[in-house]
Formats: structure tokens, sequence, C-alpha cells
């Protein structure tokens, strides 16, 4: 039987849009580029199949694409009319996302760094994607987008961009989540030692158990020798910020020895959690989410309650399935 990323993004598919997308728009040179591309065709291919597709999933499945589109001699593509709307769509799909990124990195520039180096752009990237209210979306697309603001984005240019308020806004939370970044990275410890010890299998890690090791954090700096000068701002956007490195990302820290003793703290925590939800879980609450195997529940796609702006949608294509793209405002000239 064939896996489901197999039946939903057949290669063929995959091929012809990407050798259509290059003829409309040229293909980008730069591998994690060219990777991140691939990912987006398989990600709207499988959305409009009603699928989801893990990070996990695409990266080798990305792999196999390139590798077989760089064997094809030219001429040897043929490409149907649904297989060039999905190039379409991609691009569609990336140009929005790039425009939405670089608008929040002007802005946030601007007013908080303007001496933001190269160098530093990956963590900043990493940390806006998430606030764009952007769906889900996979780790090689987040590198792509990492290499390209790395390859193009220059700072003097910012430093003269006026923005849309809807792009100040999202620069001054983009500020507030990277000032909470030693806090965030100290719970991502304590999760990561958590799972690996108690759930090692688990393949989606639950808000309710981000939060919980926040908590356990805040609550026992002293007694188990953690920097006492973390802080929390705001406790929505770190919780946030972690799942979406933990589970989209897949970046697992290193355990220090502190995140493994607070995992124990966290385990009882944990279990008195699951004991709680037991008793009082409506089950017949649609919206009472998926389970885990640890009994927590799972994050549905990144939903902010923060206002967005969005404009009228545009029509699809006649046959073109019906793929919601949100897209801010751009900043003004």
């Amino acid at each position: 039987m064939e896996p489901p990323l197999a039946v939903n993004c057949p290669i063929d598919d995959i091929l012809g849009s990407l050798w259509a997308y290059g003829q409309r728009y040229g293909l980008p040179e730069r591998p994690a580029q060219r990777q991140g591309l691939v990912a987006t065709l398989c990600q709207l291919r499988a959305r409009a199949m009603s699928v989801t597709v893990s990070t996990h999933q695409l990266e080798p499945w990305t792999q196999q694409v390139l590798a077989q589109f760089e064997s094809i001699a030219v001429g040897e593509t043929v490409v149907d009319a649904a297989q060039d709307r999905l190039a379409q769509r991609a691009y569609q799909w990336q140009t929005a996302l790039e425009q939405q990124v670089r608008h929040t990195l002007d802005a946030y520039v601007q007013r908080y760094a303007p001496d933001l180096t190269v160098e530093m752009i990956q963590d900043v990237v990493v940390a806006a994607i998430p606030l764009l209210d952007y769906g889900m979306i996979t780790r090689a697309e987040v590198y792509g987008m990492v290499d390209q603001m790395a390859e193009t984005f220059d700072v003097q240019t910012s430093l003269r961009s006026t923005h849309n308020p809807v792009y100040v806004e999202l620069a001054a939370t983009l500020a507030t989540v990277l000032r909470q970044t030693p806090l965030e990275q100290a719970v991502k410890q304590t999760v990561t030692a958590y799972v690996s010890t108690v759930i090692p299998k688990i393949t989606q890690i639950g808000e309710d158990l981000i939060a919980n090791a926040l908590s356990a954090m805040l609550k026992n700096q002293v007694t188990f020798g953690i920097d006492v000068n973390l802080s929390l701002i705001d406790r929505q956007l770190l919780i946030q910020q972690v799942s979406f490195k933990l589970n989209t990302m897949e970046q697992s820290p290193i355990p220090a020895k502190s995140a493994e003793q607070m995992a124990a703290e966290l385990h009882q925590a944990v279990a008195d959690l699951i004991g709680d939800r037991d008793q009082s879980q409506d089950l017949t609450n649609p919206s009472a989410g998926l389970m885990s195997e640890d009994g927590l529940s799972i994050s549905s796609a990144w939903t902010s309650t923060r206002a967005q702006v969005s404009p009228e949608p545009a029509s699809p294509e006649p046959g073109t399935p019906d793929i919601a793209i949100t897209e801010l405002p751009p900043a003004q000239p």
C-alpha cells in the first residue's frame, strides 16, 4: 500500500508543476529555496485533497523529487493545465509569504534592530513566521524563506522604508518574542527532556504540555539553579514559539541538567492534568481536539487572536481547488 504522500502528491504531478514553475517564473538556484518550493507544491497538492503533510513525511520526498527533476532531459516533461495552475498557486503562496516576512522584518529593523546582521536573520525569520497566521507550513518552506532573506535582505533599504501599521504592530510582537528567547530556550529544553524520557514516540507536542513546562520553570528557577533573570512577558506568544519550533522546525535542544530535573517535576504535573481531564472532559465536544499519546491536547494550525487585515479573496480559476491564502496588506510605498 502506498503511503498517503505518494497518493496525494504523485511525483509526476510535482515534477510537472516544478517544470511549469521554472518556465513561468524561473527556478531558484539555491538548494534551500528550491527545496522550499517543492515543499510548497506538495503542500498545496495535498491540501487540495484534504490531507495534512508533516515535515517528517515531506523532507525525504522533496529530496526524491529534486533528484528525479535533475535527471530529466529538457522536453521530457509534459505539463497539463492542472499542474500549471498548481505552479501558479505556489508562486502566489510563496510571494505572499515573502512579502509579509520582508515587511515585518523591515519594520522590526527600523524600530528595534538597526544593526541586524545576516547571521541573525535566521532566528528573526523563524520567530516571525508563526506570527503571520499562515496556517500549516513545513520546515523546508521556512528554511527556504530564511535562505531567501539572508540572500536578499538589505538593512539600509529597511531603514529607509515606511510601513503599514499592521506591520508595525507585528514588529512590536516580534520584538516581544525575541526578548523572551532565554526563557523560551529553557522551556524547550525542559519539554525535550520530558519527551525523550517519558514519551519518546510522540509525534506532536501539545500546548498543554508546553504550558506546564513553562509553569514548572517559573516556579522552580531558584530550586534548580536556573537563571533567575528569565522573565515572562507574553505567555501565549512563548507557548506558540516553543510549539512551532519543536513541532514544525523540530529544533530539539540538548537538555541541561536543570532541564532534566525539571522534567521529573513536569511528569507529576502532567499526571495531575491527565487525571483532571479524565474526570471533566466532555468527549462529545468536537472542539476538544485530537489527543496525543501523553493524553494532552494537540495544537491546531496557528491561529492568532491578534487583529489582522486581509484583502478580498480572488475568485479561483475554473477547476482549481480553492486554496485560501492569507495576505496582510503590503507596506506603504
